[in-house]
């Protein structure tokens, strides 16, 4: 049998003046700030998930992510695993709990994989493209059967 490939590019969330959401380990962020990009990766990857029609319920995946930038400059491929957790999270299932004020908080979820733990998930595997272009992330998602 052979493994399912299946493509999905992001284009990068930006704010109101238009500059581009990228998350950065060697940047801290204050709370709000955090918490604002977090929710914006998460619903621009389910929003892009579904319009993909990507499949739902897979059992394990291999994630490679082609990040993609407007300038050219050195950049440290593991510093961005902090734009690719609020996308995994993104393709893993809804998550909704109640804080202990009581507020429900609810953070979507495509399903694609049933949790981002090492039992379902390779990756993600980031490179940075040598090509410029509009920022956004291409998964590769590769359905892996052992």
């Amino acid at each position: 049998m052979t493994d399912e490939i299946y493509s999905l590019r992001i284009p990068v969330p930006v704010n109101s003046r238009g500059t581009a959401l990228w998350m950065n380990a060697n940047h801290s962020y204050a709370r709000w700030e955090r918490a604002r990009r977090v929710k914006a990766w998460r619903e621009t990857t389910v929003l892009h998930a579904r319009a993909a029609r990507l499949p739902r319920g897979l059992e394990r995946v291999r994630i490679t992510a082609l990040l993609t930038f407007e300038t050219r400059r050195k950049r440290d491929e593991a510093n961005y695993h902090t734009t690719l957790k609020p996308i995994i999270d993104g393709l893993g299932p809804n998550r909704s709990r109640i804080t202990k004020s009581g507020t429900h908080i609810s953070a979507p979820g495509h399903g694609l994989i049933p949790d981002d733990t090492p039992e379902h998930l390779d990756g993600p595997h980031i490179r940075i493209s040598q090509v410029l272009g509009k920022p956004s992330v291409l998964l590769t998602i590769r359905e892996v059967t052992a």
